[in-house]
């Protein structure tokens, strides 16, 4: 037919028997074209048996090549089509089969999952939870429960997610199916370790990773070895983190893992901001969200969003910083992630109050802490607090300045990160000198400079502003340490900016700054 619109009209003038038959030869020549196309993927013609079945109105096949379309496209990552068809394959399905239901509906949850498409997410979970009670599975309730867990992490709900990892192990170890345990304690550690319990995170990921290795798991083993590394960063050990980064991405790669993959290279361009290897860390996020948009993973899209964000801050270039940082922004509201939602608005105070917008920045602050308090993030609440005291402190709000200090101080000593509780330990002492307290100011200042280590100093995202504040102090109490800290300080600061190679980084670096532009001057 020349025109679509002939071929339409030709094809209603058929009588509808006529049409079925038709319909069903279709499909019989589909099923045997692999024999005459041989370099033709026998997956290129599911779609179009799934159509030609359904005019033919034979369920059996039809149901048969769903589920077989729905496979190929999640394999592509083409998630939308591949619920399309799972979703036609569970019309089909009768009732009174619940183990093909039961299947079904776990490939759809964990498509539904990658898309971030939390409430079609949670009515599978719904079903599936109905149809593994009713068939008295312990096997498939494990599944269940580590699907939930899974789910509650997700969107935050972190004392949650605990337990039912916690009941997805105990159900997977009675039931003898290791990949199932070993699944259900990273997810256990990882809700542990946004509660602030980074100790016993790191006891889960190491009982996952000695199960996985046991039982000859490899995917398990790359995933425990990330989650691992993630912990190290948390207690502060950057060195070992980048070097357990490099080695999971090495393990993700020899399976095929894309997706492990791109969570490790995200997740390790994080490391190297901290490291201050900005112009390394941005190839990484660069290469991971272009790998996280090819296969629809939009938790570490926004994730990496929100990191390129921070090293367009750390470089100086806050327009670009702020709308990276409101992109992720939308994202984690989009899929209901408020504790990436929290962070992102950490973010955005820090880059609204380099540009001078004091007074936004504390209401971001202010909102972040508010939703990492609901969801219990104690690491977002204690970031948050930083921002909050920085915003409050600009604005001469001295008392909101040291009660948002304070908590922070105490949130990062009680878990066991004391690098990260320097930032707000050296916010007291600048609200203690703006308040005359120079004493006080001094005992903060002299406290920081008694735990600062050089050699680990470059663990912090922005360890110049530390530096300056203590600067500050000492000299008003004309204290002569304060000049060795400067030239230190000065020179680590120079040393920094000669290793961007790019002469209009390296002057964004040091005059766009407002504490490299002082450490530069004074």
């Amino acid at each position: 037919f020349r025109h679509t619109v002939t071929q339409q009209v030709a094809y209603d003038m058929l009588l509808f028997a006529h049409r079925k038959e038709m319909h069903a030869a279709a499909a019989d020549w589909y099923e045997q074209a692999a024999a005459f196309w041989p370099y033709t993927p026998a997956e290129q013609h599911y779609p179009l048996l799934v159509h030609h079945c359904h005019h033919a109105e034979d369920q059996a096949r039809e149901r048969r090549y769903a589920i077989l379309a729905g496979e190929s496209a999640a394999a592509r990552f083409a998630n939308a089509e591949a619920v399309r068809y799972v979703s036609r394959a569970l019309e089909l399905t009768p009732h009174d089969d619940p183990v093909a239901r039961f299947d079904l509906l776990v490939r759809r949850e964990a498509v539904n999952d990658l898309r971030g498409e939390r409430q079609e997410q949670a009515r599978d979970l719904d079903d599936l939870a109905v149809l593994a009670v009713r068939m008295g599975d312990g096997q498939r309730l494990a599944r269940v429960e580590l699907r939930l867990a899974t789910y509650q992490n997700e969107i935050s709900r972190y004392a949650a997610a605990s337990r039912r990892a916690e009941g997805a192990a105990r159900l997977a170890q009675e039931a003898g199916d290791p990949a199932l345990e070993a699944s259900a304690e990273l997810q256990w550690g990882r809700a542990l370790g946004l509660m602030g319990r980074t100790a016993e995170a790191r006891e889960r990921y190491s009982r996952a990773l000695a199960i996985a290795r046991a039982a000859s798991l490899p995917a398990l083993e790359a995933h425990s070895t990330r989650a691992l590394a993630h912990a190290a960063i948390d207690l502060e050990e950057v060195e070992m983190a980048c070097a357990t980064y490099e080695r999971a991405i090495a393990l993700s790669e020899a399976i095929g893992d894309r997706r492990g993959a791109a969570v490790a290279r995200g997740t390790l361009g994080w490391v190297l901001t901290m490291r201050g290897e900005y112009l390394r860390a941005r190839a990484m996020y660069h290469e991971s969200l272009a790998m996280s948009r090819e296969i629809g993973l939009r938790t570490i899209e926004a994730r990496v969003l929100d990191g390129l964000g921070a090293v367009a801050a750390a470089l100086g270039d806050y327009a670009a910083a702020r709308a990276l940082h409101e992109e992720a922004l939308a994202l984690f509201v989009a899929i209901g992630d408020r504790q990436g939602e929290s962070d992102a608005l950490s973010n955005i105070a820090a880059v609204l109050l380099a540009d001078g917008a004091c007074s936004a920045a504390v209401d971001a602050a202010r909102r972040a802490v508010q939703l990492a308090r609901e969801q219990s993030a104690r690491r977002y609440e204690s970031k948050a607090l930083a921002a909050l005291g920085h915003a409050a402190l600009a604005l001469g709000r001295m008392r909101e300045a040291s009660a948002a200090y304070g908590q922070s101080l105490e949130l990062r000593r009680r878990h066991g990160q004391p690098y990260l509780a320097l930032e707000p330990q050296a916010g007291l002492a600048l609200v203690a000198l703006a308040g005359g307290r120079l004493d006080e100011a001094l005992a903060h200042a002299s406290a920081i400079l008694h735990a600062l280590d050089p050699a680990v100093a470059r663990g912090w995202v922005e360890p110049y502003w530390v530096d300056a504040a203590c600067i500050r102090v000492l000299r008003a109490a004309s204290d002569p340490r304060a000049e060795d800290l400067l030239r230190r300080a000065r020179g680590r600061l120079l040393a920094h900016a000669g290793a961007l190679a790019d002469a209009a980084i390296r002057r964004s670096f040091l005059e766009n700054i407002a504490v490299h532009r002082e450490l530069r001057d004074l």
